[in-house]
């Protein structure tokens, strides 16, 4: 009897058990090159913020600084209908990228901080990346940026984080330090295999 109930437990639960995969899901936002910016900021399901870009031949004459110092955020929308990263105030302002991508409804992470407050998942913009790592800025000989964290609770038994499919169709927004929109490219959906890390498929085309 005993063991006649382990073989139907063991075949009630291969039937219903998930079929295991190696993929996983990855937000991009892709920079081709054009108006001097190149690379990619990454965003994937442990809400792991990669940023690899090299700006050494943007024109920054709109900034105050010559553009050496960015601040840069998710913003809600992508309202075009191609994947082409855009350029100027004019052209990554709200009618295009809406503003900051903040579903909670709180302050800026640079607020919080100002405020003496630790910034964490939830009493900050989740899509304010360069008020939880801090301003990017351009490297001394190539132009070279490049830095990596994670925007996650990181509590036991709570795994909110951002994840891939949260910023899909929106886009990312680059700003110079007086707060003016500068750059900024959509995020589109990729599935890779971790096995290999080869991309297998784009949720979106041009």
């Amino acid at each position: 009897m005993v063991s006649t109930m382990l073989v139907l437990i063991l075949i009630i639960t291969s039937v219903f058990a998930l079929p295991r995969t190696s993929s996983c899901s990855i937000a991009v936002a892709t920079f081709d090159g054009t108006g001097g910016v190149s690379g990619e900021i990454e965003i994937d399901e442990d809400g792991r913020v990669n940023v690899d870009l090299n700006v050494g031949g943007l024109d920054g004459s709109q900034c105050e600084d010559g553009g050496y110092e960015f601040a840069y955020h998710i913003h809600t929308l992508w309202e075009y209908d191609d994947l082409t990263p855009r350029f100027g105030s004019d052209a990554c302002g709200s009618a295009y990228t809406g503003g900051h991508f903040n579903p909670y409804g709180v302050q800026t992470c640079v607020a919080a901080a100002a405020a003496g407050e630790e910034v964490d998942y939830y009493n900050c913009e989740i899509g304010d990346l360069s008020g939880r790592d801090g301003n990017l800025r351009r490297g001394y000989n190539d132009g070279s940026i490049d830095t990596t964290f994670t925007v996650a609770t990181g509590c036991k038994g709570c795994d909110a984080r951002l994840t891939p499919e949260a910023v899909y169709g929106r886009s990312v927004v680059f700003h110079c330090n007086d707060g003016s929109r500068l750059f900024c490219a959509p995020f589109d959906l990729q599935v890779y295999d971790r096995n290999n890390f080869k991309v297998k498929k784009n949720k979106r085309k041009n």
